[in-house]
């Protein structure tokens, strides 16, 4: 016995998607769920990004010399902290250490 399978294809999807956003189709339930599926992967693709940034920052700190470190006003400790910093967008601020 075989049966049909219907693999989920980026054409198949479309023309589906087209066919049910057409005339007489319920209005905005596909639509929403493209976006939700679009806005999902957007953000997903950006908390990689961040924290690809993050690991690499932390990575090159980490490279570097305790010596070297001093010099730029940091210790191994500030490591975590300023790659966190620098993956969400902001950057080393001299004094307390807060968001």
């Amino acid at each position: 016995m075989t049966m049909d399978m219907d693999y989920a294809t980026p054409d198949r999807a479309l023309a589906k998607v087209a066919f049910e956003s057409g005339p007489g189709a319920p209005a905005g339930g596909v639509t929403k769920t493209v976006n939700a599926a679009v806005e999902f992967g957007a953000r997903a693709c950006e908390t990689f990004r961040r924290w690809r940034l993050e690991r690499r920052s932390a990575r090159q700190l980490s490279e570097l010399h305790d010596h070297t470190l001093r010099d730029i006003g940091l210790s191994r400790c500030d490591i975590l902290w300023i790659s966190h910093k620098v993956g969400r967008g902001g950057g080393y601020v001299h004094g307390p250490q807060h968001d």
